[in-house]
């Protein structure tokens, strides 16, 4: 009879060892693979004194895939503004499930996510993107690869949370891509602006465009507005709400 729950077996890659142990909840599971007792031995304090300061984490909670936890991470964004939301489920489905989704959670390493970002960063990353868009291939922005690594962290996050895993491998990211505009700003003078509007077909069309030009709106604050929101009187426009085309459709929501 052995003196520790330890057991050595045959494989045809040689000598392993299986551990034998309880689970908190007192039911006996196993642990095998290991090369050597020395590893067996580690794992099987690793788990006594886990279970003694409460930090044990089952290992097999953690074959849960990407996959399974991210449309949950989702549906806890459905609160957000429409626009918003839409663009994290499109980034889901387009960068980061493609990548991440088949791949367990107890198997990602921080190492793994850097990869990914430069990847994503010089466009040889895989994604879902149809051949016919007109951007299918190349690098992707730092805005949309930032995006794509909140989303990746907040799924992890989940992981976390519902301990199937100690720490998240998607959070601390190295070399992380900065926000830079690449463009020269270019501001239309009085004279511009004015001959712009006049050029507008409508009354309607020169009135937005001055608005525009002048208040610094955005568009989908200044489509929101309605008669309600104008007072002539004070000259004043009340800017309480945003329009925003989501999959086709305008939506209302808040101003930024």
């Amino acid at each position: 009879m052995p003196s520790e729950p330890i057991y050595p077996y045959e494989t045809k890659a040689g000598k392993r060892y299986l551990v034998t142990y309880r689970r908190p909840d007192k039911r006996q599971t196993t642990k095998r693979g290991f090369k050597t007792i020395r590893e067996a031995r580690l794992f099987l304090a690793s788990v006594t004194v886990s279970k003694a300061t409460g930090a044990y984490i089952d290992p097999g909670a953690g074959r849960v895939t990407v996959g399974a936890l991210g449309p949950e991470w989702l549906k806890l964004k459905r609160g957000k503004k429409a626009s918003y939301y839409s663009t994290l489920e499109r980034d889901w489905r387009v960068y980061v499930e493609p990548r991440w989704g088949g791949a367990q959670v107890s198997d990602i390493r921080p190492s793994h996510v850097e990869g990914w970002v430069q990847d994503l960063l010089d466009g040889s990353a895989p994604t879902a993107r149809a051949a016919t868009s007109h951007n299918a291939d190349g690098p992707r922005s730092a805005s949309v690869v930032l995006r794509c690594l909140g989303i990746l962290r907040g799924t992890l996050d989940l992981a976390v949370k519902d301990r199937r895993i100690r720490e998240n491998p998607a959070a601390g990211v190295e070399n992380q891509p900065k926000k830079m505009s690449q463009k020269d700003r270019r501001y239309l003078t009085d004279a511009e602006l004015a001959s712009l509007a006049k050029a507008a077909d409508s009354l309607q069309l020169t009135t937005l465009v001055l608005v525009l030009g002048y208040t610094g709106l955005r568009w989908g604050e200044a489509i929101a507005l309605r008669v309600r929101d104008v007072n002539q009187l004070r000259r004043r426009l009340h800017v309480v709400r945003n329009a925003v085309e989501v999959e086709g459709e305008v939506v209302e929501g808040t101003p930024k």
